[in-house]
């Protein structure tokens, strides 16, 4: 097998490698500590994401987090200098993961420490890579990031408290693959860090000085060929060598194909592995993936997504040679092994680590660094297979060896038979969801699994169409002014309220009694699935839910006034709402349907038409019931949460009549009519 072809499929190429793999994160953080500790000028890290508080090593007598280490080695090596490379969205997701984290600094200050987010990519896409470079000599890549979640053993059990971070939380069972070469592939990454960092920081970092290194650690491989596959967005032309490497690595399988991966969403790759199974001597193709993804909105997003690939390949699969299977930690209590590597072996002759999914974001607008390797040692490749397939059946590598002799289909169907008694085991990939969640996937592939980049003002044409673009754009400037001109009326309602003879502690505590908030809840619900401004109702929710408590009360009410508006809808029929509502109910179907659930999103976070028109529309038309219900919640929650803000300060100034509340108002009216301005002048811009 001889398919790297430099500028083509690869970066470069190098001959005669040596390469260590590490199964589960346990191996690999182990050998990283003892690395990091021998960097004498600089260590380069790169991740998606990266959380100082992690245990490198939870199972050792004294544990100590990523932040500790570092921290011991810039105080005992005055010339080391460290960077630390991290997507600048990674904060965001390391706070909703867990709120804690906003009381703490994510990382220590310290002069000889670097820290850059980087923002240099297409819109929606992101920075995946995760490689770790020291001091030019040795490297990681795969996809293992430093961060919480990550931690594990090849024995995965189902419950383990080793699996935690330093604030407590545990995470379940997890499997990944890391890849460490030195050399010269080592200082061509080490090269692609600091070109990384120079786009972000406009500043080169340190570039060490070349110089022997002590690696006390063991390969397990030997490459003839190795070669640095990237996908990079950020370029002019873009960078694309992942997935022509996949497709090329495809088409020279003789034997067999052995894909372990996150994600299995490219329709490119799908057709290709279709291509293979279709002909009449191909090679056998075996996946391993996860159950289902990680959390109910991968579920239904790119979860459905991989539904497409699968069922091409299965279609394709006249000869029985596809294999589509899960890992299971425990049968008996309902816990699955989450893959997360992106991990390949064809032919034994061929093996692939890194951070690339099988994804068409991962090929087109997030960047990613894969290693991929070709080997004349047949039976070390053939045996890191094997005790792969030993680790999920909970089999004995003899008996796995044995069983994989002749076919590895075939091989896998008699070892998960046999395993069928075992608590942790494989397990087949069953059917597809049913055919609406099927339908919610093709309408989400631009969002969650686009192409090519694409501006928000693209996405907007996509999801919505010009015209409703254009509409939006117009409705700015009179949306501000009904804002504003509402907020007026409410302040002044407040003043005279507070004016007059009625004591507002006595309404205070009228609104106390829970048949009142039940009574108020049901009357604001009916009214906004009216037509009542849906600013209005949230002025009045947050005189009634005093403070924070509003929130989830104006997002209960919009929720079920979504519902009761697409019910209303249903009842009344198309005809009598074209009458009733006019060319308002007509424009906002002629967009509904451009692409399902998330031109409901847009039209619920945009101010194209009024809340119960989009409900009414959408019940008129027969939009699918669950799609619209969960676009409603996903556009409105971003609205609400904007609206409420200026609501709870009318209420404030409603009780306490004062030049500071007053000011708050108005600075959360000002910040609103900036969000909606910066959004419409990018759309105009971009027109």
């Amino acid at each position: 097998m001889d398919i790297f072809k430099p500028g083509v499929n690869c970066l470069d190429v190098y001959e005669d490698i040596e390469v260590s793999i590490f199964r589960d994160s346990k191996s690999y953080f182990d050998e990283l500590v003892e690395a990091l500790k021998n960097a004498r000028q600089t260590i380069y890290i790169a991740g998606w994401e990266m959380e100082s508080q992690m245990w490198l090593q939870p199972d050792s007598p004294s544990p100590k987090t990523l932040e500790s280490l570092l921290k011991e080695l810039l105080s005992s090596r005055r010339d080391l200098q460290i960077y630390l490379l991290i997507w600048d969205m990674s904060e965001v997701k390391r706070m909703a993961n867990n709120p804690i984290k906003m009381l703490r600094p994510a990382w220590f200050p310290h002069r000889r420490l670097k820290l850059r987010h980087d923002d240099h990519y297409p819109f929606g896409g992101c920075h995946h890579q995760k490689f770790v470079v020291i001091d030019d000599q040795l490297a990681y890549c795969g996809g293992i990031d430093l961060t919480v979640g990550r931690w594990d053993t090849p024995e995965h059990r189902p419950v383990d408290s080793r699996r935690s971070d330093a604030f407590g939380v545990e995470h379940g069972p997890i499997h990944d693959f890391q890849l460490r070469v030195d050399g010269e592939p080592a200082r061509k990454m080490g090269a692609l860090f600091r070109e990384r960092w120079l786009r972000v920081s406009r500043r080169p970092p340190r570039t060490p000085r070349v110089a022997p290194y002590p690696t006390p650690f063991e390969s397990t491989l030997r490459a003839k060929t190795l070669a640095l596959a990237r996908t990079d967005p950020a370029v002019t032309p873009s960078i694309r060598e992942i997935e022509r490497l996949f497709l090329d690595t495809i088409a020279a399988a003789k034997s067999y194909i052995f894909i372990e991966n996150q994600y299995l969403t490219s329709p490119i790759i799908g057709d290709a592995l279709s291509k293979r199974l279709e002909e009449a001597n191909g090679p056998e193709i075996v996946i391993i993936g996860p159950r289902e993804p990680a959390g109910w909105l991968e579920e239904i997003t790119v979860g459905m997504l991989r539904w497409r690939v699968i069922e091409r390949l299965r279609r394709a699969d006249s000869s029985g040679r596809l294999r589509i299977v899960y890992p299971m930690a425990s049968v008996e209590n309902d816990v699955t092994l989450y893959v997360h590597s992106k991990f390949m072996i064809v032919d034994d002759a061929f093996i692939r680590v890194g951070s690339a999914n099988i994804s068409q974001r991962s090929f087109r607008i997030d960047s990613e660094l894969d290693i991929a390797a070709i080997s004349e040692d047949h039976e070390t490749l053939r045996r890191l297979l094997c005790e792969l397939l030993a680790e999920h059946t909970a089999l004995p590598l003899d008996r796995v060896q044995d069983a994989l002799r002749d076919s590895i289909a075939k091989g896998l169907d008699a070892l998960m038979l046999e395993g069928e008694s075992s608590d942790r085991r494989l397990v087949t990939l069953g059917n597809a969801p049913q055919a609406a969640w099927r339908k919610f996937a093709h309408d989400g592939d631009i969002l969650f699994d686009p192409d090519r980049p694409r501006s928000l003002a693209q996405i907007a044409d996509v999801v919505l169409g010009a015209k409703a673009r254009k509409r939006f754009l117009k409705r700015v400037p009179n949306g501000l002014i009904s804002t504003i001109v509402w907020t007026a009326l409410c302040l002044i309602s407040a003043k005279v309220l507070h004016l007059s003879s009625v004591d507002v502690l006595q309404i205070d505590a009228f609104f106390a009694s829970w048949q009142a908030l039940v009574a108020i809840t049901l009357g604001c619900l009916v009214l906004l699935s009216f037509g009542a401004p849906i600013f209005v109702v949230l002025v009045f929710l947050n005189l009634v839910f005093d403070g924070i408590t509003s929130i989830p009360a104006a997002l209960l009410v919009t929720t079920g006034a979504a519902v009761v508006s697409y019910r209303l809808g249903q009842r009344v029929g198309r005809s009598v709402l074209n009458r009733i509502w006019g060319l308002k109910v007509k424009d906002v179907q002629k967009e509904l349907f451009r692409r399902g659930v998330f031109s409901i999103v847009a039209l619920r976070f945009l101010p194209i038409s009024t809340f119960a028109a989009v409900g009414l529309a959408a019940g008129a038309a027969s939009h699918p019931f669950k799609p619209y219900v969960i676009g409603s919640v996903l556009g409105m929650v971003p609205n609400v949460l904007l609206l409420s803000l200026t609501a709870m300060f009318i209420a404030r100034y409603a009780r306490y009549p004062n030049p500071f509340e007053l000011a708050l108002v108005a600075t959360s009216l000002a910040f609103i009519a900036l969000v909606m301005k910066a959004v419409s002048r990018h759309l105009q811009r971009k027109s």
